[in-house]
């Protein structure tokens, strides 16, 4: 039998060389195919099925070409040979092989080492749990079999380590075998066991591991090594468990939401407390600024009443004045129930803007002429306070479309108001002006006591009063006379704004326009009578309510 390729042996590299000779690749087979002692002293091709025979120091090996794999005989597999010399390896005719070593000549019928079978098992002895063996129905309960017949254990996780103990059943005519292990799930390849058949596993993850156990002559003769399985479970702990992460969770979310919820219901009360808290103090506020406000026009009405009777009882008292002592009484009369008369007429005025009974009779007015004449009033009393009240006018006149009485109350309230905050030696100044095409700005300023820039916001309010600040008079205003003034402005489409620096000047500013109430008829004295007519039988039906 005549073939084509050439092998030899590399002394050196102590490898078996496999040349084909058309490819010219060469192919090194060593320890990492099976081949046990790589000290190679013969090579002698099979001529029955064209394997290679390789002897070695230890005895002489069976190379497979299909497989790629040796097949090794030594001591440990009864071969009587230890050395085999060089060149000691032969192949009669008649397929026998004869080995020479120093010990003598073994002739080998090839026939009958090639149908050499496997003939042994392997299987897992016993398995121990925390190096306490497993028994059936013992006091651990983890078995019902014994593991020769039972392969699957469930693992508690209250144990930390299991240790299998292999074993096999290897006949004579093989007597080299080995075995190896894998626990699938945590190693990732096999082992060989050696003379260690304990096999111990500790701190196992919670899982599902196959053990699998088998002979380490993988395909000997052609036939597959024996092996074994033992499925193994460790369970998880409690606290890692799908239902009770899922149960925790939901626990999570209940306890969270009852934080929450009964955040939300502290949060609630207390802003409903902080709110029930803040109505009565603004209700208490309303009501002592109600109270002032009563106190302050009771004092309004006793000075012109105090001045009325006192006057009176000098005319009952001497009934031969003369005509210029007499004709000044009636003027301190006059003025005097005039200044009653008006604090009414505010009074009034103010509900009457609440109730929207507040008509205003529209008239074409030279707004210059009526400031004039609101400040020629104010001038014999700002001479007597030793205050310098000015007057100026960038337009000589400018006509409006207002009503000229509530217009004079807005500009009699803002004088009075700058008045009772100026002191003698300072001064108080009217300003009007134009700005742009269509509007009138006129300005009411003072150096006096100002207003603390965070209290501006309150000027409009109706009832508030600044008790911080130091007026010249002994009793303060009502409180609604700029309230009245703004709603009065508000009425002529108009705007009016402060601006203020403690212990500075004053400014308040009234701004309109010139195209403002022009198609607003005047009213008429008849819806006048009937808005006055309803507002007093409003106010009686009102009273008769309280009073029931």
């Amino acid at each position: 039998m005549i073939r084509k390729d050439v092998y030899g042996w590399d002394r050196q590299a102590r490898e078996f060389i496999y040349l084909i000779r058309r490819q010219i690749l060469f192919v090194g087979y060593g320890a990492k195919q099976g081949l046990e002692n790589g000290f190679i002293t013969g090579l002698v091709e099979s001529p029955l099925d064209g394997s290679i025979y390789v002897a070695t120091n230890g005895g002489f090996s069976k190379f497979n070409l299909a497989t790629t794999t040796f097949e090794n005989y030594n001591r440990q597999s009864d071969f009587p040979l230890n050395n085999v010399n060089d060149g000691g390896l032969y192949i009669a005719s008649d397929h026998d092989i004869y080995v020479c070593g120093l010990a003598g000549i073994v002739s080998i019928a090839q026939e009958k080492l090639n149908k050499q079978s496997v003939d042994y098992d392997v299987f897992v002895k016993r398995v121990l749990v925390d190096n306490t063996e497993i028994q059936p129905l013992d006091s651990l309960g983890l078995i019902k079999e014994t593991v020769l017949y039972e392969h699957r254990l469930v693992l508690p996780p209250r144990y930390s380590s299991v240790t299998f103990e292999i074993a096999s059943n290897t006949l004579n005519n093989i007597s080299n075998i080995g075995l190896e292990y894998k626990l699938e799930g945590f190693d990732n390849e096999y082992m060989k066991a050696g003379d260690n058949t304990m096999i111990t596993y500790t701190n196992l993850h919670p899982g599902h591991y196959t053990f699998h156990v088998r002979g380490d002559q993988v395909g000997v003769h052609g036939q597959e090594a024996p092996s074994v399985s033992f499925e193994l479970i460790v369970e998880a702990p409690v606290y890692q468990r799908a239902w009770f992460i899922l149960l925790m969770v939901l626990a999570a979310i209940l306890i969270a939401g009852y934080i929450i919820r009964m955040f939300w219901i502290r949060k609630t009360l207390r802003h409903s407390l902080l709110a029930e808290k803040r109505e009565k103090e603004y209700i208490e506020s309303v009501n002592q600024s109600k109270l002032r406000f009563f106190t302050n026009v009771s004092h309004e009405f006793r000075t012109p009443l105090t001045l009325i009777s006192s006057q009176l009882e000098m005319l009952l008292m001497h009934k031969d004045i003369i005509p210029e002592v007499y004709n000044k009484i009636l003027d301190i009369y006059k003025k005097n129930s005039r200044r009653m008369n008006n604090l009414v007429d505010e009074v009034i005025d103010i509900r009457k803007q609440d109730q929207g009974y507040l008509k205003l009779k529209i008239s074409k007015e030279n707004i210059v002429a009526v400031i004039e004449e609101i400040c020629g009033s104010f001038y014999s009393y700002a001479q007597l306070n030793k205050i310098d009240l000015r007057f100026s006018s960038t337009l000589k006149e400018a006509d409006l479309y207002i009503d000229k009485t509530q217009i004079e109350k807005v500009f009699y309230n803002l004088l009075s108001n700058a008045f009772k905050y100026t002191k003698p030696g300072d001064w108080i100044s009217v300003e009007l002006s134009a700005e742009g095409d269509n509007d009138i700005v006129i300005s009411v300023n003072n150096l006096g006591v100002g207003i603390d820039k965070s209290k501006i916001k309150h000027v409009f309010e109706r009832f508030w009063q600044d008790d911080s600040a130091t007026t010249t008079r002994t009793v303060k205003g009502s409180g609604i006379g700029l309230a009245m003034a703004k709603g009065i402005v508000e009425l002529h489409q108009g705007t009016i704004g402060v601006e203020s620096e403690l212990n500075g000047v004053t400014s308040f500013t009234v701004t309109l326009h010139r195209d403002a109430n022009m198609n607003m008829e005047a009213s008429s004295s008849a819806d006048e009578h009937v808005a006055g007519t309803l507002y007093n039988r409003a106010s009686r039906n009102l009273g008769n309510g309280e009073a029931g």
